[in-house]
């Protein structure tokens, strides 16, 4: 059992499952503040592992239903290029600068597209926990533009505890 003060407007919790030898399935599920019970229910396909039980679980609200399935569909080619190009490439990338210029570039273009998708979508929860989890303390991105961006944030975003916290973050910032 986990307790806590929550200053987002929602908490967030991921769980992980291996896959294939390569990659993981995801769950996550964001909770507001009150008592929260997730309950998971074993698959029988292996391939989905478990699911959440929404009808029996308090509090919470899926990743997907707080804008994930929008932000992944509009990242999704970007990001499977990434885990290609590291799959391919990660027993080199120690010995050649030239492979991890190339998943640099790649992750901006990656960073580049979350924050169009921030940008159009800013009242979709997962814009913020993206914002918050992605780029908000990144030393890569100036503030001039971690501050644009969450100026496009509805009030209740930037009044938050979190909110506050964060744009005093930004507003200290030193320029890259």
């Amino acid at each position: 059992m986990w307790q806590g003060e929550l200053f987002s407007p929602y908490g967030h919790v991921e769980v992980y499952y291996k896959n294939t030898d390569t990659s993981y399935i995801t769950k996550r599920i964001f909770f507001s503040k009150g008592h929260t019970k997730i309950v998971l229910t074993k698959e029988t396909d292996e391939a989905k592992y478990f699911t959440v039980d929404e009808k029996s679980s308090t509090n919470i609200a899926m990743y997907e239903a707080m804008g994930g399935t929008e932000l992944k569909a509009y990242t999704k080619v970007m990001l499977d290029s990434i885990m290609r190009h590291i799959y391919r490439n990660r027993k080199y990338f120690s010995q050649d600068e030239n492979l991890l210029n190339e998943n640099r570039a790649l992750q901006w273009i990656h960073t580049g597209q979350q924050m169009e998708f921030i940008r159009s979508h800013p009242d979709v929860y997962v814009s913020y926990w993206t914002f918050l989890t992605e780029m908000a303390h990144r030393r890569d991105i100036n503030p001039d533009t971690l501050k644009a961006l969450f100026d496009e944030f509805p009030a209740t975003i930037k009044t938050s505890k979190s909110g506050a916290h964060v744009a005093e973050q930004i507003r200290i910032k030193k320029p890259c």
